[in-house]
């Protein structure tokens, strides 16, 4: 070990991934002997596979060959005594081991999907899942490759000693390469796990045995923990003064990575020499048609129902053979799909006796309306961490007030048609947990960018992530708000989207309270903070991931348009002909005018300060946390008000409480300006989710049309920001507070409409009631004292009115 210059981090690096090679040709030899043994051929995931071995030696070899020339000495390298050939050499081999480190992933994770491919044949979702996912690797690594190995011009220039200086400039910087790779390894490597589980969690078996069919597959996981692993010390590599010395352990856990990747994706293969070894193994074999049934699954679609069964009689012997080597047979039954209503059902069996949601109580849906919850405090921190991040990158990498203003336009850009033509039809065809999950995974795509992005500066790539992360949030936003108003108690329903989105306003503040965290305050000083910045993305895609799956085994109650409380008028044909359907087109205007003057407030807030004197927002007082705060209050107080009050009359007080505040801040200065601002922020907490209720009251089958019209008008962000912008820009920031004032005064149209329209009295009236029986018994006791507080202070003919109304099957 004279070679190893004495220090035994070099022989951990040159031994470990030896070894792990050699482990890894051992269960390529035997899945190639368990297939030739059962299938009698060998397919083109096996070769895909044996190619990955050979790059992977490939890889190997540069890393013993670069520890042989000092890769990994803990002595600087001026203090190292080499001559240029041992530099020349070292240089070289670590350039071939990051040229080599993507194809052999690539290779690996390809064959897996193939394997997918021909076990799964007959489940279109699942074979959908793996073409996209094999474009993304083979696009996504070719890229990758083709970045590294032309870094420098020439490409000598990347590991030779003594070229001309003046070629430096054409090298890039292939760390940042390093970290705009390590996303699209992650969730590829994510992807490829969970894609099975679906089907591999709904096989007809045991549970001890599908336990084991399941972990057989989800060997994956080790991978995605080495590869957090591996950037673990590519970070430190990167922070540390002797980056070859850390840098090797990065390529050591690369080694390992690829290693376990292979011997992963050979496990499933070899259980035919396993039951040769352990005969009680063949048992999951006798599991088929015939056998006691444990609930056979089905998974809803428009093509059909797909029935899941392991077999292993002599009679499906070659059907075994030509699907798997662990005994796996798909069946395709074309029966036809449960529909309820009009919504299919993609992620889950429905019951035959199943409960309809909006006449359910509080206790029986009290769990999904939880975990939806969830998805209020997950955007609102992401609004938050998305204005932390902007403002951080904004000094860290000079991009101009407008620059930060495309950035905050474009993220609110994707609400213009995301809900039209992506998540609105989505869930009309598939319903409330297809479109959470895709919203999901959207966003987790979003960040996968917004990773990248922000290690290399690129102001093109926090355009593309600020698009990818709107789509995911419209997306999801398009199910949640109407799915929290519609299920339980309809009296209600205003109530439980002001406390579902008082939590949101939580989400924002946490994300705020990230700006005092070391990995966020470091940003726009160095490139520390970036660094750390990327371990919270990383455990926020991982969290999107997890609430992914929790969602798609969670048995979320679904609401079909033929179940939504409905009016008469609105079952008309001609509903939008009617004067019914100014209500429903005046709350997506208001939705409209309110999020404009709300990001007037959230973008320009720290240049209205500077312009009344506050220069320092963090001076004796923090007033953002100040407003972020009394804005989550705002929305619980809300939620709490509307138990006792109409929704209308809150709303009118609210939207006359904006207007005055923003008013007086047009004139005050200093601290009473400051105050107005604040105050302001409480007024505006329940506009919105009182809007968004009472846009969808009593529309039945019209609910989900309008709430994706109302998710659409969210758009009026961006596109009013630039009034506000120009007004300031000629009479100065406190008055450009008429523009929020004038919008907070056009909202009053509703509530006043609302007041005035005795059709729309009608409308509010019959959900009041609050419940779709007719029953004033079943109206919840706080609403009961309303209809009869009501009902003191009418007329006679005011008071037929609502008798009929009490009775009317909504």
């Amino acid at each position: 070990m004279s070679d190893f210059k004495g220090w035994p981090g070099n022989e951990t690096v040159f031994i470990v991934p030896i070894v792990i090679t050699a482990v890894s040709f051992v269960a390529v030899v035997l899945r190639f002997v368990s297939r030739t043994l059962v299938r009698r051929r060998i397919t083109v995931d096996d070769w895909l596979i044996l190619s990955a071995w050979i790059l992977a030696l490939g890889l190997t070899a540069s890393l013993a060959i670069g520890t042989k020339y000092g890769l990994g000495n803990k002595e600087p390298l001026v203090e190292v005594s080499m001559n240029k050939h041992n530099l020349e050499a070292r240089g070289k081999a670590r350039f071939a081991l990051v040229v080599l480190y993507n194809p052999t992933y690539m290779a690996t994770k390809i064959s897996i999907l193939f394997f997918y491919l021909s076990l799964f044949k007959n489940f279109k979702p699942l074979k959908w899942g793996a073409w996209i996912t094999m474009g993304v690797v083979g696009i996504g690594g070719l890229i990758m490759t083709m970045l590294i190995l032309f870094q420098c011009h020439p490409i000598s220039a990347a590991f030779t000693i003594d070229y001309d200086p003046l070629l430096e400039s054409h090298c890039r910087n292939v760390i940042t390469i390093f970290y705009a790779s390590a996303p699209l390894n992650i969730i590829t490597d994510l992807a490829i796990l969970l894609l099975p589980m679906p089907v591999l969690t709904s096989l007809n078996l045991p549970r001890k045995e599908k336990i084991v069919v399941v972990c057989l597959f989800a060997g994956g996981g080790f991978v995605v923990i080495i590869g957090v692993v591996r950037i673990y010390f590519l970070d430190k590599a990167v922070l540390s003064g002797n980056f070859d010395s850390d840098v090797s352990l990065s390529f050591m856990w690369s080694a390992i990575e690829v290693n376990v990747g292979i011997m992963c994706s050979s496990i499933p293969m070899l259980k035919p020499l396993v039951v040769i070894l352990i005969p009680s193994f063949s048992s999951i074999h006798e599991i088929g048609y015939n056998s006691q049934p444990r609930g056979i699954p089905t998974f809803h679609g428009v093509s059909g129902t797909h029935e899941l069964t392991l077999r292993g009689t002599a009679s499906n012997e070659s059907a075994m053979q030509d699907h798997s080597t662990f005994g796996a047979n798909i069946s395709h039954n074309t029966a036809s799909s449960r529909i309820c209503g009009n919504t299919t059902e993609l992620f889950s069996p429905i019951s035959e006796a199943r409960m309809n949601p909006v006449e359910a109580s509080v206790r029986q849906v009290y769990k999904p309306l939880i975990l939806v919850t969830i998805l209020f405090f997950f955007w609102g921190f992401s609004y938050g961490l998305i204005g932390v991040l902007r403002s951080k990158f904004t000094v860290l990498y000079d991009f101009s007030l407008g620059q930060s203003l495309v950035l905050e336009g474009l993220y609110f850009a994707p609400y213009a048609f995301t809900p039209r033509f992506l998540s609105g039809p989505l869930l009309k065809k598939y319903g409330f947990k297809a479109t959470f999950i895709t919203g999901l995974l959207t966003y987790t795509a979003g960040c996968l960018v917004f990773w990248p992005a922000g290690t290399l500066g690129t102001f093109p790539g926090f355009i593309v992530a600020a698009i990818i992360l709107g789509v995911g949030i419209a997306t999801i936003e398009t199910a949640a708000n109407p799915y929290v108003i519609l299920v339980g108690p309809q009296g209600m329903g205003e109530s439980r989207i002001c406390f579902a989105q008082g939590f949101q306003a939580v989400g924002t503040i946490c994300a705020s309270l990230l700006e005092y965290y070391p990995a966020f305050s470091k940003i726009g000083s160095n490139d520390e903070g970036v660094a750390d910045m990327n371990w919270v993305f990383l455990a926020i895609i991982l969290f999107m991931v997890s609430l992914a799956v929790v969602f798609y085994y969670f048995p979320l109650p679904e609401i079909s348009d033929d179940e939504c409380p409905s009016l008469p008028i609105c079952d008309d044909p001609r509903f939008w002909r009617t004067e019914f359907a100014l209500g429903p087109i005046l709350a997506v205007l208001t939705i409209f005018f309110y999020v404009g003057a709300q990001e007037m407030f959230n973008v320009f807030w720290e240049e209205y300060f500077a312009s009344v004197g506050i220069g320092n927002l963090r001076v004796e007082m923090n007033w953002e946390m100040l407003g972020f705060g009394l804005f989550a209050v705002g929305r619980f107080a809300g939620s709490l008000a509307l138990l006792w009050l109409c929704p209308r009359v809150v709303l009118s007080c609210t939207l006359v409480g904006c207007v005055v505040t923003a008013a007086l801040a047009i004139t005050r200065t200093g601290k009473a300006a400051a105050t107005m601002m604040v105050l302001n922020r409480f007024f505006q907490a329940s506009i919105f989710p009182i809007v968004f209720g009472m846009g969808l009251r009593g529309l039945g089958r019209h609910s989900k049309t309008v709430s994706i019209y109302l998710v659409t008008a969210i758009c009026g962000g961006p596109a009013l920001l630039n009034v506000y912008y120009a007004v300031s820009k000629a009479r100065g920031y406190s008055f450009g507070m008429l523009v929020p004032t004038i919008l907070f005064g056009l909202c009053l149209a509703l509530p006043i409409y609302s007041y005035l329209s005795p059709n729309q009295f009608q409308r509010f009236g019959a959900v009041i009631r609050g419940n779709t029986s007719g029953a004033l018994d079943d109206v919840p006791p706080m609403a009961k004292d309303v209809i009869q507080y009501v009902r003191k202070g009418l007329g006679a003919k005011q008071l037929k009115a609502v008798e009929h109304i009490e009775h009317l099957t909504v």
